[in-house]
């Protein structure tokens, strides 16, 4: 066993956490209370919402304001928090609490946040498909923690740095629901009148990409042709992080899906409600490439591309596409269900004023995300202070 830095203790997790399992049977008036794992954020110690919309059923375990609620399985979600009030908690949780003298309470859940203790959560699981933690595994764990003032100097700097995530994070969510409360006002849902014209009407074009037997045509990266698939499409974005390659023949073989510029793309096949639909606007790079499953729209005169693009991501679009969609196991969205969505028939000028007051919310969406993507390096900087073995 390695020599530890001086003042620095092994202890087993057990010797610093209390498990409360404390058990309880639901009641109508405590499910307005219930938090659930859906409810906890990963890497974040604040809940920010709770309560169940139908009833609970089966017992669950009782928590009190400041216990530490852990996500027990799926721990490679890394989900931990702190109880923002008395209440019932996911049986498929753990309610713990700190246990001294070798651990500062406040210390606890900031170093269950860390890497240290999350690899090691994910390697004693148990189980294929919810890998879950068992306490009477957990509580043998050993870890070497600092001396307690080292542990309340670094809750500090942890703290300050929670607490600045949870502003960014909250303004990033105010940021959310007003670039959707925008896009509905600007797209509501539609019926046949004079104010709204057919999609299919003003687009030259509404076609699909390859859907039988593409995986014939596949090459190894970087030979043939760019060809998207639905990964590559985020709503609002194109991600070219993964990329499917097409033969040249393949290519020739089905021109009507080759993607121009200004085309709006959208997800036709997906296992997710909320994926199906999703819609990017084609960029000059990607002029002559191909896809695969994916519904094209090719905007005509007067419709601008990126107009189409928030029309179709709108939440009230969205809502209309869940409805028109097929498919049980998996939603498949037609060329024809496209064709007839109504569209507001606007202006250019009015187009260009929605599509930039959209952009500015969003811009601001993804200064805040990637500010906490900052942050979280930070943290990560902090807590690889918690290395006590010193280095042979």
């Amino acid at each position: 066993m390695s020599e530890l830095k001086p003042g620095w203790r092994r202890v087993k997790f057990g010797e610093v956490a209390t498990h409360i399992a404390e058990r309880a049977e639901p009641t109508p008036e405590e499910t307005a209370l219930y938090v659930g794992l859906e409810h906890l954020d990963s890497g974040s110690l604040t809940v920010r919402r709770w309560g169940s919309q139908t009833e609970l059923i089966g017992t669950k375990l009782r928590m009190r304001k400041g216990d530490i609620l852990f996500a027990r399985r799926n721990a490679y979600l890394r989900r931990v928090a702190i109880a923002p009030h008395d209440g019932l908690f996911s049986a498929h949780g753990m309610v713990l609490r700190p246990r001294p003298p070798h651990i500062a309470p406040e210390f606890l859940p900031f170093f269950m946040q860390s890497d240290l203790f999350m690899d090691r959560a994910e390697k004693i699981s148990v189980g294929s498909l919810s890998p879950t933690i068992n306490w009477s595994s957990l509580r043998d764990e050993e870890f070497a923690l600092p001396p307690l003032e080292e542990q309340r100097r670094l809750s500090k700097a942890l703290q300050a740095l929670s607490n600045l995530d949870a502003t960014l994070q909250d303004c990033e969510n105010a940021a959310k629901r007003i670039s959707d409360a925008v896009a509905a006002a600007s797209f509501p849902v539609a019926t046949t009148d004079d104010r709204t014209s057919a999609l299919g009407d003003l687009c030259t074009e509404i076609t699909v990409g390859i859907v039988i037997q593409p995986a014939r045509w596949y090459v190894p990266p970087n030979q043939g042709v760019v060809a998207l698939i639905m990964k590559n499409v985020q709503r609002g974005c194109i991600d070219m992080g993964d990329v499917t390659y097409i033969s040249h023949e393949g290519h020739s073989a089905h021109s009507k899906s080759i993607l121009r510029k200004g085309d709006v793309i959208a997800v036709r096949s997906s296992g997710s409600v909320e994926r199906t639909g999703d819609a990017a606007v084609v960029p000059a790079e990607l002029d002559g490439a191909n896809c695969i499953d994916l519904l094209i729209a090719r905007p005509g005169p007067g419709l601008l591309p990126e107009y189409v693009c928030e029309y179709l991501n709108a939440p009230t679009t969205r809502s209309v596409l869940v409805g028109t969609s097929s498919g049980t196991m998996q939603k498949h969205l037609n060329v024809g269900a496209l064709k007839k969505l109504r569209i507001p028939a606007v202006g250019t000028d009015e187009q260009q004023r929605v599509v930039g007051q959209l952009r500015e919310l969003k811009t601001a969406v993804r200064l805040k995300s990637a500010r906490r993507t900052q942050l979280q390096h930070v943290r990560r900087q902090v807590f690889a202070a918690l290395t006590g073995e010193v280095s042979q």
